[in-house]
């Protein structure tokens, strides 16, 4: 599986992973971004601080990868839909989105109500708060998904 070209940013209010549990950031934004890293590494575009609880310290320097694709994926020549779909980046406890393990060569789409988990059953957990709205939508952007809490 690859993430094909052609991906541009998701507008910024369109989608959030808010934290259930563990001592991560409450609330993960693209901000701007097409993609960004999660993991406990400086370098990583969401840091998780190790020094901040168990459930922290389960998640690898460099975690996951979140990206924003407008034209999806392939998968075995067939094509994903628009949207945003996390890969795990060789994590040592791995990551899973509602029980199904990510891979760096199997994105898993992220949807509203979905739970992920960085670092296994004891690291970090998020809930996706909210779709995405392809930026090719009519819809306006006044109503697109703001995060619920």
């Amino acid at each position: 599986a690859r993430m094909r070209a052609g991906a541009v940013a998701p507008p910024t209010d369109a989608f959030v992973l808010a934290l259930v549990e563990g001592d991560g950031p409450s609330e993960i934004r693209f901000e701007g971004r097409r993609s960004f890293t999660l993991g406990r590494s400086s370098k990583a575009d969401v840091h998780f601080s190790a020094k901040a609880d168990a459930h922290s310290e389960m998640c690898s320097r460099m975690q996951a990868l979140v990206a924003y694709s407008e034209s999806g994926y392939e998968k075995g020549g067939r094509k994903g839909g628009p949207g945003a779909y996390l890969l795990d980046l060789g994590s040592m406890h791995g990551t899973s989105v509602d029980g199904l393990e990510a891979g760096i060569s199997e994105p898993i789409e992220l949807r509203e109500g979905a739970e992920v988990l960085f670092g296994g059953t004891e690291g970090l957990t998020y809930h996706v708060a909210a779709d995405f709205t392809p930026p090719s939508s009519t819809r306006s952007r006044a109503r697109r998904g703001k995060a619920r809490g």
